[in-house]
């Protein structure tokens, strides 16, 4: 990066995960069990005059098991690239879709995932660690 990043409320640095790829099938596989998440971006409200208004938010999420989750989706072939999560207190569908999801992984915040646009429960993310070989691909071409 040309400046480094200050973190404060609204920025934190965040990293890459470090994916292992299974070398039999091919899939990309989580380095550990991730079990919660914090969804943070743009969430849709009100303000005090009830007009419509975006407010930079944040909820953790649970992040439900494999198993959980593909029963919810059988008739889906991309459970690889994509893991669900949900909250009691907050529908992921008021958040910007492409809001990030982080993780804390050895003390560090690290992206796990990106909203997708469904809104039904439980809610479906994009699994970042998936798709690792071809971001690290493409960041090749622009290293200095």
């Amino acid at each position: 990066m040309a400046a480094p990043i200050t973190n404060n409320e609204y920025v934190e640095e965040v990293e890459l995960p470090t994916p292992r790829i299974n070398t039999t099938t091919k899939f990309v596989r989580p380095v550990s069990p991730v079990k919660s998440g914090k969804l943070a971006g743009w969430r849709k409200g009100f303000d005090k005059a009830g007009k419509e208004a975006f407010y930079l938010k944040g909820v953790t999420l649970r992040v439900h098991a494999y198993e959980e989750c593909r029963k919810e989706y059988l008739n889906s072939n991309k459970m690889d690239d994509i893991f669900c999560a949900s909250t009691a207190l907050a529908n992921s569908c008021q958040y910007a879709l492409g809001s990030p999801v982080t993780n804390k992984r050895q003390g560090r915040n690290t992206l796990i995932g990106i909203r997708e646009r469904n809104c039904h429960f439980p809610n479906v993310f994009t699994k970042v660690e998936y798709f690792m070989p071809w971001i690290m691909k493409n960041l090749r071409q622009y290293k200095p």
